[in-house]
C-alpha cells in the first residue's frame, strides 16, 4: 500500500495497512474473507484523504495535487534492470509462458471519492540500476491510466481491461508522446485521489494476466462459480444502521445473525426465528468505524445448513 506522505502529503490509512515508522512505507494487513464473494484473502484499504498541495514542477507549471492512497504492487527488478514482457510472460529469463494485451482484476470502491484508477506504468517511469536517475519520463506525473467508477457498498465488479485502451494526460504541461511498452511493464496501481477529509474503501482480488500461464491456480476460476451466490446476501451501512439484506436467501426455518469485527471479535449476534421479507436493522452507534463482517448461520426445509458472509464498513 501506499499514500501521498512522499510528497507531504496527511492522507491517513484506517484500516488494511500500518506505516512502518522507519520507512513510512504501508505494510498491507491481508484481512480474511476480503477476497471476491468475501471469501479467501484479499486487499483492503479504508482511507482518509489529506490535504491538497500546490507542486512545482518547473517554470510557469504548479499543480495542485490531492490527497491519494493506493495499492500497487513492482513486476520489475530495479536492481538487475529487468521488466515484465506481456509478450512473453517473462522477467528476463524466468516468468511463465504465453502472452496478453489485457489486465484482469476483481475490485470494490465506496466512499466520497469519485473512481478508483489504475495505472501501468513501464521502464519510462521508473529508474533502476543502469538509469538511477530516470524518471516521469513521459512528464511530471504523466502515466498511463483508466478511472473505474464506485461499486457501491460490497459489490464486487470485474474487469479485464486491454493495454489498447488505456489513456495519458496529453494536455499536461510537459507531456512527451511515448507509447506504453508492453515488452517493459514496471509498476500496476489501484489510486484513489480526492478532495480533503473524503473517505471510503477499496478491496482489490485476483489480478493476472489473461493468455499467461505461470503454472498457479487462478483465483479468479472459482469467482465465476461463485458469483450466483454474490447477490443472496448483502450488508450495507448508512447513518449510523447496517441494513442487512436476504430477501433472495429462502427457505430458513431459523437463522443466526452475527456481526464480527475484523478481529474476528462477535460484536453482535441474535437469533431469528421467521426470517423478514424486509431487510434486517442492526445499530451501528456505538460501534468503532472499521471493517465488520455480517454472518449469516441458518438451516433450511429440508435441514441443509446454510452459511453466507458480507464485509461492510462503518464510517465515522
Amino acid at each position: 500500500a501506499y499514500d501521498d506522505h512522499e510528497i507531504q502529503g496527511n492522507s491517513t490509512v484506517t484500516l488494511g495497512a500500518e506505516k512502518d515508522t522507519a520507512s513510512q512505507l504501508l505494510n498491507l494487513n491481508w484481512q480474511p474473507n476480503s477476497g471476491y464473494g468475501n471469501a479467501g484473502t484479499g486487499a483492503v484499504l479504508q482511507m482518509k484523504l489529506g490535504k491538497t498541495l500546490k507542486q512545482a514542477n518547473g517554470p510557469g507549471d504548479t499543480a495542485n495535487v490531492q490527497g491519494f492512497v493506493g495499492i500497487g504492487f513492482n513486476v520489475y527488478d530495479s536492481a538487475g534492470a529487468l521488466y515484465f514482457n506481456t509478450t512473453n510472460g517473462k522477467l528476463g529469463n524466468t516468468g511463465g509462458e504465453g502472452n496478453t494485451n489485457s489486465l484482469y482484476f476483481e475490485y470494490i470502491a465506496d466512499g466520497d471519492f469519485k473512481y478508483l484508477t489504475l495505472e501501468i506504468s513501464d521502464m519510462w517511469d521508473v529508474p533502476d540500476k543502469t538509469n538511477p536517475t530516470r524518471k516521469d519520463t513521459r512528464g511530471k506525473g504523466i502515466v498511463w491510466y483508466r478511472n473505474f467508477p464506485k461499486t457501491g457498498p460490497n459489490e464486487w465488479r470485474r474487469v479485464e481491461i486491454p493495454f489498447d485502451s488505456l489513456v495519458i494526460h496529453s494536455n499536461w504541461v510537459g507531456f512527451v508522446d511515448k507509447p506504453l511498452d508492453k515488452t517493459q511493464l514496471a509498476k500496476i496501481q489501484f489510486k484513489v485521489q480526492g478532495a480533503q477529509d473524503q473517505q471510503g474503501i477499496i478491496q482489490i482480488d485476483n489480478i493476472y494476466f489473461p493468455g499467461i500461464d505461470f503454472g498457479k491456480s487462478q483465483g479468479v476460476k472459482n469467482s465465476a462459480a461463485s458469483s450466483g451466490q454474490l447477490s443472496a446476501f448483502k450488508a450495507f451501512y448508512s447513518n449510523g444502521i447496517i441494513r442487512v439484506n436476504w430477501k433472495p436467501v429462502i427457505g430458513l426455518n431459523t437463522a443466526k445473525i452475527s456481526l464480527i469485527d475484523s478481529k474476528g471479535t462477535i460484536a453482535k449476534s441474535a437469533t431469528i426465528t421467521q426470517v423478514p421479507n424486509s431487510p434486517l436493522a442492526i445499530s451501528a452507534e456505538n460501534l468503532p468505524a472499521g471493517l465488520y463482517f455480517v454472518q449469516l448461520n441458518g438451516t433450511n426445509a429440508a435441514g441443509k445448513e446454510i452459511a453466507q458472509r458480507s464485509a461492510v464498513t462503518v464510517l465515522k
